[in-house]
């Protein structure tokens, strides 16, 4: 998959990995393009961040971020079935990378199972190793997970578990990022 979008990037193109599953918004064209006007000519790096996941995914009437922002509940402390409840994810679960065209291909083992478990916690660990620019973007790029059940894949899931934690690779945190943007757009030391 790397291999194949590589052919066809240059080398100043933004790669982008994601699940299937996740939401994007005009927060992440922001983020990527004041990356872009601060870090012009930078080879390798890697914007990871935390996501919401939403509770409850229906169809929507309005899905613009204007709209859902404004009814995103994110109280812990209720209940809430309604249709914008979300919670913060932890740290762990990344699901997207933002990324340049050589920060990982050659860099990861390649039985590593992409779409697995616990593989883009090791793709983060591959950028921390190689002294890549990290830099944790929660701040700025707001992300929607769709929650969904997962019963179905829980064989599945096992036998990818089991597979890449038999990979090369340290498995490593959003908190372990160097760099953290903030909302001033700028992309910081942390």
């Amino acid at each position: 998959m790397f291999l194949i979008a590589n052919k066809y990037a240059n080398q100043e193109d933004v790669m982008v990995w994601t699940n299937a599953d996740m939401i994007y918004n005009k927060t992440m064209i922001d983020t990527i393009m004041a990356f872009k006007n601060k870090f012009a000519g930078l080879i390798n790096y890697l914007l990871v961040g935390q996501r919401f996941d939403w509770d409850n995914p229906k169809v929507l009437d309005d899905l613009s971020y204007e709209h859902f922002m404004k009814h995103m509940n994110t109280d812990k402390r209720t209940s809430d079935s309604s249709p914008y409840k979300c919670t913060l994810h932890a740290p762990c679960g990344i699901d997207y990378l933002i990324h340049s065209k050589t920060t990982i291909v050659n860099n990861i083992d390649t039985n590593l199972v992409i779409a697995g478990t616990r593989h883009d916690m090791i793709l983060l660990g591959s950028g921390l190793q190689n002294n890549h620019y990290t830099c944790d973007i929660s701040a700025t790029n707001v992300v929607i997970h769709q929650n969904h059940g997962y019963k179905e894949a829980i064989e599945l899931l096992g036998k990818l578990k089991v597979n890449n934690n038999k990979c090369t690779g340290v498995q490593r945190s959003i908190t372990e990022c160097k760099y953290k943007s903030n909302m001033n757009g700028i992309i910081s030391n942390s």
